[in-house]
């Protein structure tokens, strides 16, 4: 069955960890995606502040879950 899911995606096969992977996101996302092109976080100011001061970070890939 298919869905239409009203974006375009890429998928393409890599050998690598997560690092390797972030690198090729990060080749695709600086010159294509909308957000980035709004400028470094540092440099705007439609960021609310809570943004900057998170206090607890949450990872459910964690092997002890």
């Amino acid at each position: 069955m298919l869905h239409e899911i009203g974006f375009p995606i890429v998928v393409i096969p890599f050998e690598g960890d997560w690092y390797d992977a972030a690198s090729l996101y990060r080749e695709w996302v600086l010159p294509n995606a909308d957000w980035v092109k709004m400028g470094r976080l540092d440099e705007r100011n439609d960021t609310p502040a809570w943004a900057y001061n998170l206090t607890t970070w949450l990872n459910p890939f964690l092997p002890t879950h």
